[in-house]
Order: C-alpha cells, then sequence, then structure tokens
C-alpha cells in the first residue's frame, strides 16, 4: 500500500472538498475518526483494507477509484493485515463492477462494515478454505466454490486455516 498513499490521500482530499465536508463531517459519514482521516490525508498512516471500504462507502465510490488513478490490474499488499490485493479488473461505469484477488495468509482476517445499499460480492475461492460472516450467517467454502453475499451488512473473511486462501470477489455496486 505503500506507492498509493499519495493517490489515497489526495482524493480523500478532493472528495471532502468536493462535498463542502470538514474532517468532523467526513468523520460522522464514512465512521472513520477525525484523527485517522488526518493522518491519511498527510500520509502519516496506512489505512486498513476495512478502513478504506469505510471511505470508498461513506463518499458513495468505488473502492478502485478511491485506491488508484490507473485502469490496469495492480496489487495493494496491506501487510500490517497479511493480504495482499490485486485489482484484476478497475471498476466499469457500464457494469457497476470491479474484480480482485485477494490472498489471505493463514489467521488472517478482514472486517468491513456495511457497504452501500445494493452491493453485492460474489467470491470464489482458487485455493485453500475461506470463512465468510455476512451478519449472523457464517459459511465455509473450498477451492472451486463460490459464494454470493449481499455486502450492505457488515461482513468478514476469516482464513482459520493452515496455509493461505487466495480468491477472487467480483463487486456489483447496484
Amino acid at each position: 500500500m505503500q506507492n498509493n498513499h499519495h493517490t489515497v490521500a489526495r482524493r480523500l482530499k478532493k472528495l471532502r472538498k468536493d462535498k463542502g465536508w470538514s474532517l468532523t463531517a467526513c468523520a460522522e459519514h464514512t465512521g472513520v475518526s477525525k484523527a485517522m482521516l488526518g493522518q491519511i490525508e498527510r500520509q502519516e498512516s496506512s489505512p486498513t483494507l476495512a478502513t478504506l471500504w469505510k471511505l470508498a462507502t461513506g463518499f458513495n465510490v468505488s473502492l478502485s477509484w478511491l485506491l488508484n488513478d490507473e485502469q490496469q490490474p495492480m496489487t495493494f499488499d496491506f501487510a500490517h493485515e497479511r493480504i495482499q490485493v490485486e485489482r484484476l479488473l478497475a471498476f466499469d461505469p457500464q457494469t457497476q463492477q470491479e474484480v480482485y484477488k485477494l490472498c489471505m495468509a493463514e489467521g488472517a482476517q478482514s472486517h468491513s462494515d456495511a457497504h452501500r445499499r445494493g452491493t453485492f460480492e460474489t467470491l470464489y475461492v482458487q485455493s485453500g478454505r475461506l470463512d465468510i460472516v455476512v451478519g449472523e450467517t457464517q459459511v465455509t467454502i473450498k477451492a472451486g466454490e463460490a459464494y454470493r453475499f449481499d455486502a450492505a451488512q457488515p461482513h468478514s473473511y476469516i482464513n482459520r486455516y493452515s496455509g493461505k486462501t487466495e480468491f477472487v470477489a467480483v463487486i456489483n455496486y447496484r
């Protein structure tokens, strides 16, 4: 994620300016603290994947748009979370989709607040096993299996198993 601090900081400032939001108003709309917002804008903090999702949801933009200007595939390393995210396809306004490949180390977890209403995720596990918790429901999917869910509710990805888990996430915004 180190190479993308500048892009995220610049986009966050632009979004706040376009909305006319102070750091306080931004914190209220995104659920990210004022202190963290300031650190991100000053490039003093490496935001977690969950924090980036909160920002994207609060501003009603795709995660892909928030992360990078480029359209080609690129990788984002959230080393502190032991998760690597490769953007395979940037957000497409026509299909309202973006596609990522995630690699989670053994024991890694990613927790997300609800995304904006109408957001669905389809996950396809390529290797390993993945526990998905959506609201009160927990599902385990293994290599070769897929699962679709309404992402407009809190959800988590958890690799409780030995070895890494690799999966593709198709995010569809309506």
